[in-house]
């Protein structure tokens, strides 16, 4: 039986549980970004306008539990596709640390 009270996530096709949309992971990934360079925080950037383009209007949303902006992908799918455009942009140290910081899965790999 499906919950009602869950969307779907439009990736992996599982109730959205913890909704968090792009902006507000980008927002910590920014803060987590501080300290690096110009560059990477440009290419960082410019990693999540595309993936902004890829999860707009994608059909069920769900309300992002920090700001309540529309949620469409569960936050697991997010960091995953992030992962992969990120793997190319951040220094091994850097992505790594990335991996583990914003971990959602939920057996705690990474």
């Amino acid at each position: 039986m499906i919950n009602k009270n869950f969307n779907i996530c439009s990736e992996c096709f599982e109730a959205i549980t913890n909704p968090i949309c792009v902006d507000c992971i980008e927002k910590e990934v920014d803060c987590w970004l501080d300290q690096s360079s110009y560059s990477v925080k440009k290419a960082v950037k410019s990693e999540f306008k595309k993936l902004r383009q890829t999860t707009k209007d994608i059909g069920q949303t769900t309300p992002c539990v920090v700001c309540r902006k529309n949620a469409e992908v569960c936050p697991f799918c997010l960091v995953e596709d992030l992962k992969n455009r990120l793997g190319r942009i951040l220094p091994n140290k850097s992505f790594r640390e990335f991996s583990m910081l914003f971990n959602f899965s939920n057996f705690g790999e990474y």
